[in-house]
C-alpha cells in the first residue's frame, strides 16, 4: 500500500462514526503523514482489531496501528511493534509477534475466539496453536484459507509456520513445551516466554546431530552447542527442567564470552534441571548452564567438566541472583576468578 498522505492498510481515513471491528492486515504500507498499519486517520471506533504490516513514513504521524486520531475509540486491537518496524501508534497496543501468536493476548481482550465460550459463542475468529503442529496470527472464521503447505497460495493464514516447539503458547500457565533438541535450540525465538522440558535430552534424542554433534564432529563449524542469550539479548523468560536431564551438551568457543546452555540470563528462573557430562569451553564468562546468570536457580546441578579464562564456574561463570538446592560435580579451570559453583558473585548474589 504506497500514497503520500492519509494511507492505512484497511482504510486510508475515516469520520464521524465509523466502525472498524473484527479487521486485520498484513500489507506494507508507505507514505507521507498520517500513516498507519491500519488506518491512516481515524474518528470513531476500531475494536479487536490487529495489523501486522511494515510501516513507513515521513513525519511523526505515523503508527504501528494508527497514524493520527481524533474524538475516538480504539479498544482491545494490536500492531506488531517488530514486522511493523513502529514502536508507537496514535491507538491501539504494541505486541511481540510472539504474543499476537498467543491465544491468551486476544482471550484475555475479550476477543470471540474458537473454543473459548468466555467472550461469546459465534466464534469469529481462530488461531492455530503450537499443538497443532503451526502457529499463526488470528485469522477469520467467516473466510476461506489455504490448508497449511498450499501451493500456490491463495488466501494464506496470517502468520502461519509450522511449530518451533512441541506444544504450549509460552505463558506461565501453558509453556513452550520441549521434547526435542530442535525444541531447545528454538528456546532463542522467544527469550522472555516461559517453557517446560518434557523428557531427557541425550545423544540419542532427535536434532542432537544438527545442534550439539555429530559422531565426532561437533556442529556450527566445530563449535558445538550455540548459547541461548548472550549480554543485551539476555533470556528473561522461565525454564523448568520438569525434574528432566540434558545430556552431552558439547561447547568449544575458546575465543566467546558468555558460554553455556544459556549464554546469559536477565532476571530468568531456571529450575528442576540436570545437566549431565557436560563438555564446555569458553574465554570469559563461563558455565554449565550459564555465562552470567541473573535470576534464580533452584533444584538443579551439572557434571562434567567446564573451561575458560576468567569467570569461570560449574553452574555459572558470573551470578547476579540466587542458588537454592543445587550442586555441582563439574571440573572447571581457568586462570581467574573460578569456582566449583560460581566463578564470581556480583552485587547481592545469594548461593
Amino acid at each position: 500500500m504506497n500514497g503520500n498522505d492519509y494511507v492505512g492498510g484497511l482504510v486510508g481515513s475515516s469520520y464521524f462514526d465509523a466502525i472498524i471491528t473484527s479487521s486485520y492486515t498484513s500489507v506494507s504500507v508507505i507514505g507521507g503523514s498520517y500513516v498507519g498499519g491500519l488506518v491512516g486517520f481515524k474518528q470513531g471506533t476500531i475494536t479487536d482489531s490487529y495489523s501486522i504490516g511494515s510501516v513507513s513514513g515521513s513525519d511523526n504521524t505515523v503508527g504501528g496501528f494508527i497514524g493520527g486520531i481524533e474524538n475516538s475509540n480504539v479498544s482491545n486491537s494490536f500492531w506488531a511493534i517488530e514486522t511493523s518496524g513502529q514502536s508507537t501508534s496514535a491507538g491501539g497496543t504494541g505486541k511481540t509477534s510472539a504474543e499476537l501468536k498467543s491465544l491468551s493476548t486476544f482471550t484475555d481482550a475479550g476477543w470471540d475466539v474458537a473454543g473459548e465460550t468466555a467472550n461469546g459463542t459465534d466464534d469469529i475468529w481462530t488461531i492455530k496453536e503450537s499443538g497443532s503442529g503451526y502457529i499463526s496470527y488470528p485469522y477469520l472464521t467467516s473466510i476461506s484459507y489455504d490448508t497449511p503447505g498450499a501451493d500456490p497460495a491463495v488466501n494464506p493464514i496470517p502468520g502461519l509456520v509450522e511449530s518451533p516447539y512441541a506444544g504450549g503458547s509460552g505463558t506461565e500457565a501453558d509453556p513452550f513445551q520441549i521434547e526435542t533438541w530442535e525444541h531447545l535450540h528454538n528456546v532463542r525465538e522467544n527469550l522472555d516466554a516461559h517453557f517446560v522440558l518434557n523428557n531427557d535430552l541425550d545423544e540419542t534424542t532427535e536434532g542432537y546431530a544438527t545442534y550439539v554433534k555429530d559422531g565426532e564432529t561437533l556442529a556450527n563449524d566445530g563449535k558445538g552447542w550455540e548459547p541461548i542469550g548472550t549480554k543485551g539479548t539476555e533470556f528473561t523468560g522461565a525454564f523448568n527442567g520438569g525434574g528432566h536431564i540434558i545430556s552431552g551438551l558439547h561447547i568449544q568457543r575458546s575465543a566467546t564470552d558468555y558460554v553455556g546452555l544459556f549464554g546469559a540470563t536477565g532476571f530468568a528462573t531456571i529450575e528442576d534441571l540436570g545437566l549431565v557430562n557436560v563438555d564446555i569451553t569458553g574465554a570469559d564468562k563461563v558455565g554449565s548452564i550459564a555465562g552470567s546468570l541473573s535470576g534464580p536457580l533452584k533444584n538443579s546441578y551439572a557434571t562434567g567438566a567446564v573451561s575458560g579464562k576468567t569467570n569461570v564456574g560449574g553452574l555459572a561463570g558470573e551470578l547476579y541472583g540466587y542458588m537454592e538446592n543445587v550442586y555441582s560435580l563439574v571440573d572447571v579451570s581457568g586462570d581467574s576468578y573460578v569456582g566449583g559453583l560460581v566463578g564470581v558473585g556480583r552485587s547481592e548474589a545469594v548461593v
